[in-house]
């Protein structure tokens, strides 16, 4: 019997965004990347239906963890012909020879139309080049963003009601709430340790654009798995404030280190800091009970001396 094997980097599980997921969803990937209805080119059709019955997941289950994986640009999905994208794929294991690109190219065509063949393409060229020019020859030169943006095919799920990746999310400049957000939490870090693990202050160092974009999600959608629809997005003034409390607090300092980490912990912080303001102002309360009751006792006092 014949096996096919895909390859899968040791970095996998050091890589800043696995590490923040749960286990459900660092459990897909693996399934993602290794299932057998995958080529191992990284373009293939998945119906979700395939995906249930394998992990004997429930719906809700599988929601959760693909619609991290979407949001993280793990995966790309067209709903529509139910074809799955893993962008990186094709970086790690891309065809080694003609005997290999004739197969893939075989496979390739037996996949329904999708805007994701465009981007498989482009993200081939860049890796094997010899290989991208003969996807070009059989599928056609890939479309430019501005064209496959043009296009008016909905990316919705109608079933679960997330948005896919259909526009690429923007960059943040400097002057964009979302930079100075994760530059906030970045100087936070450091006065907290100066040996600290953080980004540049480089508008274009990838780990500062992944901050920055962590803040504009924690913004516009709130905690991981949250979608814009259910309105639970922070206010800046709300972030600014978390990001104070969790690097004042002994325990949660050591372990805020990154925006996603914010992001990921968000809800406990948000409660954590709720109940220790609320117990503040308890023991305020208290105080204040007992230096009216002093003022009040020495005032009699003083009378009985009058």
């Amino acid at each position: 019997m014949k096996y096919r094997y895909n390859r899968i980097s040791e970095r996998f599980w050091t890589d800043e965004k696995v590490l923040n997921w749960d286990n459900n969803t660092k459990f897909l990937a693996l399934y993602l990347l290794t299932c057998p209805h995958r080529n191992t080119e990284g373009l293939f059709r998945l119906p979700k239906q395939y995906i249930i019955a394998d992990l004997n997941w429930d719906k809700q289950e599988l929601d959760k963890a693909f619609n991290q994986l979407l949001e993280d640009g793990f995966i790309e999905y067209d709903e529509k012909v139910k074809v799955i994208y893993i962008p990186r794929a094709i970086k790690y294991q891309s065809p080694d020879n003609p005997n290999q690109e004739k197969s893939a190219i075989r496979k390739l065509k037996e996949i329904p139309k999708s805007e994701l063949m465009d981007k498989f393409i482009t993200e081939t060229r860049k890796h094997n080049k010899g290989f991208g020019e003969r996807l070009v020859k059989q599928f056609g030169k890939p479309r430019t963003r501005t064209q496959a943006l043009s296009r008016t095919q909905s990316l919705k799920n109608s079933s679960s009601g997330f948005e896919k990746n259909e526009v690429v999310e923007k960059d943040f400049p400097e002057d964009s709430k979302a930079y100075k957000a994760a530059g906030y939490l970045r100087e936070k870090i450091l006065e907290n340790n100066l040996r600290a693990s953080v980004p540049t202050t480089d508008p274009e160092d990838k780990r500062m654009k992944s901050w920055a974009k962590e803040m504009d999600r924690l913004h516009r959608l709130g905690p991981i798995g949250a979608k814009e629809e259910d309105n639970k997005g922070y206010s800046w003034k709300e972030i600014y404030q978390l990001i104070d409390w969790s690097q004042n607090n002994n325990f949660w300092k050591s372990n805020i280190l990154s925006a996603a980490k914010l992001r990921k912990q968000i809800i406990k912080l948000e409660n954590r800091m709720k109940h220790t303001q609320e117990k503040n102002s308890d023991e305020l309360s208290m105080l204040q009970e007992l230096y009216d009751d002093y003022e009040e006792e020495d005032l009699e006092e003083e009378n009985k001396v009058l």
